[in-house]
C-alpha cells in the first residue's frame, strides 16, 4: 500500500522538475512549510533509527532556517537597493 501511496504522490500536481528556480517568496514559503512539517512530527524512539531520523530532521529544520535568515537578507538588500535608485532617479 505505501508503494501506491508513494506512487501517486509522485505522479500529481506538485511534482517539480529539477532545475527550475524558485521566487524568493516561493522558496520561503516551501521553507516554511517544510519547517511546519518537521515540526509536527513526533518522533517514535521506540523503532529502529528513528533517533537518526530526529536527529537528521533538527539538522535539516536547523538549515531550512538559515536558508530563510539568508533569503531575508537578500529581499532586503534588494528592496533597499530599489528604494535608493528610485529616490535617485526622482530627485535628479
Amino acid at each position: 500500500m505505501r508503494r501506491s501511496v508513494e506512487r501517486l504522490a509522485a505522479e500529481g500536481p506538485t511534482v517539480r522538475r529539477p532545475g527550475l528556480a524558485l521566487t524568493p517568496t516561493r522558496r520561503l514559503s516551501e521553507l516554511r512549510e517544510l519547517i511546519a512539517a518537521l515540526d509536527r512530527r513526533v518522533p517514535r524512539l521506540e523503532r529502529t533509527g528513528e533517533e537518526s531520523i530526529a536527529s537528521e530532521a533538527a539538522a535539516l529544520r536547523v538549515e531550512a532556517l538559515k536558508q530563510i535568515a539568508d533569503l531575508q537578507d537578500d529581499i532586503v538588500t534588494v528592496v533597499r537597493s530599489a528604494t535608493q535608485a528610485q529616490q535617485t532617479a526622482t530627485a535628479g
